[in-house]
C-alpha cells in the first residue's frame, strides 16, 4: 500500500529552533527599525524632555506608539500637554511633552 500523506518539511519547531533575543543589535543612526527608534527616543529623553514634534524631527513618526511600547518594556515616561507654535506661526495645542520618570 502506498502512503499518500504528505510529510512536513523540517521547520523551526522540529529543529528546536530558538531565537537569540539577548544579543544587542547594532543599527545605523538613521535606521527605521523599531529597536533603533526606541534607542533614539531614550537617548533624547535622557538628555532633556522632548515634544512629539521634536521626536519626529529625529525620525520617529509614530511617536505615541513607540512611547507606549517603551512603557510596556518597563520604562517610566511621563507625558505633559503643552502648546507649541511652529515656524509658520501656527499653534498646536495639547502637543505631548515626554520626559523620563524616576
Amino acid at each position: 500500500m502506498l502512503d499518500t500523506s504528505k510529510a512536513k518539511a523540517p521547520g523551526r519547531q522540529s529543529e528546536g529552533f530558538q531565537e537569540n533575543t539577548s544579543k544587542r543589535r547594532n543599527f545605523s543612526a538613521t535606521s527605521c527599525a523599531i529597536e533603533a527608534q526606541h534607542e533614539r527616543i531614550l537617548q533624547a529623553l535622557r538628555w532633556r524632555p522632548h515634544t512629539s514634534h521634536d521626536l519626529r524631527a529625529i525620525g520617529i513618526y509614530q511617536v505615541s506608539t513607540r512611547i507606549k511600547e517603551l512603557r510596556e518594556l518597563g520604562h517610566t515616561i511621563l507625558t505633559d500637554r503643552v502648546t507649541l507654535t511652529d515656524v509658520f506661526g501656527y499653534q498646536h495645542p495639547r502637543c505631548a511633552l515626554y520626559s523620563l520618570g524616576a
